[in-house]
């Protein structure tokens, strides 16, 4: 029912009230003024809507008069049909802890549109910063009885508990429909617990403390690694992996020994060791030559060959032998700077540490 009075002067005549379809006045008294309101006089009019397909509408209510300047519109709208519904698969997603800046992933969620004779026009899926649509196969209208797919991945910006949803509308459905969503974001802090610059001198062992601490309930898993260290030392990390549960801290210590000695070997050999054997055999050879039958002097200088070799190698030859021979290791005075890593969930962060070796 709406109610139409005439606030102004004298008569407001030549009264029209019109309504756009599917819309239409019933009951109209304002038709029996008979087309005329007097000042402070009013009337009324029902106005029905009466759509003739499953679909959203809009119109206007107008009223006009004669002896005013200015018409009055009033806007109606409805849906015809029986509104629309939607069931999502499941309801609710619950995601794993993922790292700051990466992607967790993908959960399919299933949408029905149940009923047999509505279409769902303007079919759209929205989901809430922090999270992102992959993979999405619902289509603008998605006719009765039909289902489509959609996945949703969880890309935390800051750590800490997150909530969002995956909206749904269409111009059938009257309150769209919502799937909640939820995510732990993780993040962490790496620091120096201690000073995190150290003096020594080479042969001597620097010793570092870190300390790792989860952000806003998150845990992780980490594990540690050095860079680039300077010559002649090693980094040792005590313990290379550490489990730290939500709400506390970890610690790491870096021991950076400088000095190392390295073993080396070299092996040694004497450069005339190939040549003895034939030294030996040779000094019989003019003895062979001046000797007419040339057949035995062959046979004698053969077997004086291989006795020349035998007795050279025993008296003078030796095998290949290695000898251990130790290199004193000094790392260089200087200024370096050592970059320790320690990672968890996709997520890594450095801290840098200066060692001074005077």
């Amino acid at each position: 029912m709406v109610t139409v009075t005439y606030t102004g002067t004298g008569t407001a005549s030549g009264l029209v009230l019109t309504a756009t379809p599917p819309f239409s006045l019933v009951d109209n008294t304002c038709a029996n003024a008979p087309g005329a309101l007097a000042s402070g006089a009013s009337c009324t009019t029902g106005v029905v809507f009466s759509p003739t397909l499953n679909a959203p509408y809009t119109g206007t209510l107008t009223i006009k008069s004669t002896s005013v300047s200015n018409s009055v519109s009033i806007p109606l709208s409805g849906t015809g049909g029986t509104p629309g519904t939607i069931q999502p698969q499941p309801s609710s997603v619950a995601f794993q802890q993922t790292g700051v800046g990466q992607y967790s992933s993908a959960t399919t969620v299933t949408l029905t549109n149940p009923l047999g004779n509505s279409n769902l026009t303007n079919f759209a899926l929205n989901v809430t910063p922090g999270f992102q649509l992959v993979n999405n196969t619902c289509p603008t209208t998605l006719v009765a009885g039909s289902s489509c797919t959609t996945g949703v991945e969880f890309t935390p910006t800051s750590p800490g508990l997150q909530s969002g949803s995956l909206t749904v509308t269409s111009d059938a459905l009257t309150n769209g429909a919502s799937v909640s969503l939820s995510g732990m974001g993780f993040d962490f802090a790496v620091t120096p617990s201690g000073s995190s610059t150290l003096a020594v001198v080479s042969g001597q062992t620097a010793n570092f403390e870190l300390s790792v601490t989860p952000l806003l309930g998150s845990q992780g898993a980490f594990t540690f690694q050095c860079g680039t260290l300077p010559l002649y030392s090693t980094c040792t990390l005590n313990p290379t992996s550490e489990g730290v549960p939500a709400n506390s801290s970890g610690s790491v210590t870096v021991q950076i020994a400088t000095g190392i000695s390295p073993s080396t070997a070299r092996a040694t050999q004497s450069p005339a060791w190939p040549l003895l054997p034939l030294s030996c055999a040779a000094a019989l050879v003019p003895w062979a030559l001046r000797r007419r039958r040339r057949a035995l002097a062959l046979i004698a200088l053969l077997a004086a060959l291989a006795g020349g070799v035998s007795s050279c190698t025993g008296s003078g030859g030796r095998l290949p032998y290695t000898e251990p021979v130790a290199k004193v290791g000094v790392t260089p005075a200087e200024n370096y700077t050592i970059n320790v890593t320690a990672t968890s969930n996709g997520v890594a962060h450095t801290v840098n540490l200066t060692l001074t070796v005077d």
